[in-house]
């Protein structure tokens, strides 16, 4: 289960770059990482879940990065899911998107 996640509010004009790179090294490159590393020891029938947020499919005014993050996790999933259809990730029966 990928549950990791930060956010920063600042609108477009005013996101750093270390706001960006900050928030997209946790909210996907993280899960990413992660379900790398879990995948190859996952036993057969194992799932992979992401936490991701509304924000994906709102993009709120005050945390445009932090809901660009969530959407390339929803991406992601998605993606991980057509994967597993196509048996291109042995073991997993499936990839979950989960909104809280």
């Amino acid at each position: 289960m990928n549950n990791a996640g930060t956010g920063f509010p600042a609108g477009t004009l005013d996101t750093t770059k270390e706001i960006l790179e900050t928030t997209f090294a946790v909210n996907v490159f993280g899960s990413l990482y992660v379900t790398q590393q879990v995948v190859p020891h996952m036993p057969s029938g194992g799932r992979i879940v992401n936490i991701t947020s509304v924000a994906a499919k709102l993009g709120p005014d005050i945390l445009p990065v932090y809901g660009a993050s969530k959407a390339a996790l929803d991406s992601l999933t998605y993606s991980w899911a057509l994967e597993v259809r196509y048996n291109l990730l042995p073991k997993i029966t499936g990839a979950t998107l989960k909104l809280p």
